[in-house]
């Protein structure tokens, strides 16, 4: 909560910079997994925390660790673990490191250079300005560090055609396709695209190049499109891209896409888990 609070003050402070953009007018928090890359270390999983704000197309973040570095490996390097918009420009800073990195005491300023690949982005840990790369240490005590950044990201924009990763924000998981049915998984990497096209004039969509449908109650993706089965998606109110996805049965009746036990289910009446972030497919030209 402290952490959260603390963003929240950081958007506060730059409400004249942020209103000089468009999009949402609404704040978005997500608590994204990360992991240490290139070492085997152990979180302390009540004091280790990540969390992000957007307002608008700025975002804020604060990585917190705590626990033991195993075994070191390699170079100092931090991935998120979501599927990440388009990054225009950003920084990132250390605010505090401890008993985490080799010849550290002699370390008098760290800096941190993000590098992004696709939707993939990748902190290294660096020493002073000159990009001079750090390394993990094993460690017999406890480690810690706390990493906080800003950047500025490609606004979301409505009614945008094309390929999106569907991402739970309330199990920080990503939405994939398996044997015709939806469910969760941790890596984001093993998500199915949701395809926003255009079809008369009218939006619409599929998943993992299939369509959504209502076989017996449950949720059936299938090759072929069914005529009697029709699908939309809705916008949240304040947000280009938190949406919810609506099936209508038989009867023309909506039903609402819901997470619960790591799938995805049909519900009757929306609630925060029938909410679906959508970050596009980023991929070099």
């Amino acid at each position: 909560m402290e952490v959260e609070d603390e963003l929240l003050y950081m958007i506060q402070e730059n409400r004249i910079l942020i209103n000089l953009f468009r999009s949402e007018s609404q704040i978005s928090l997500v608590h994204p997994e990360y992991e240490l890359l290139n070492c085997k270390s152990i979180q302390d999983k009540e004091k280790s925390s990540c969390v992000m704000f957007r307002s608008k197309n700025i975002v804020y973040i604060t990585i917190v660790f705590n626990g033991k570095i195993q075994e070191d490996e390699g170079e100092a390097q931090v991935v998120l673990k979501m599927p990440m918009w388009l990054i225009y420009s950003g920084s990132f800073i250390v605010e505090s490191l401890y008993n985490c990195l080799s010849d550290e005491k002699k370390m008098n300023r760290l800096c941190v250079k993000y590098e992004q690949k696709d939707n993939e982005i990748i902190l290294n840990i660096n020493q002073s300005d000159l990009d001079i790369q750090t390394y993990w240490k094993k460690s017999i005590q406890n480690s810690s560090f706390t990493i906080k950044g800003n950047f500025m990201i490609q606004p979301p924009s409505r009614r945008r055609l094309g390929k999106y990763y569907l991402y739970c924000v309330s199990t920080n998981r990503i939405v994939y396709e398996k044997n015709g049915g939806l469910f969760l998984s941790k890596n984001w990497k093993e998500g199915n695209f949701l395809e926003i096209y255009q079809e008369n004039s009218k939006e619409k969509i599929k998943m993992n190049d299939k369509y959504l449908s209502i076989m017996n109650g449950a949720i059936k993706l299938e090759t072929n499109k069914n005529k009697e089965s029709e699908v939309e998606i809705r916008y949240i109110p304040g947000y280009g891209d938190i949406i919810q996805i609506i099936l209508y049965d038989k009867d023309k009746k909506q039903i609402f896409l819901d997470e619960s036990e790591n799938s995805i289910n049909l519900v009757e009446h929306p609630t925060d888990r029938s909410q679906f972030l959508i970050i596009p497919e980023l991929t070099k030209k």
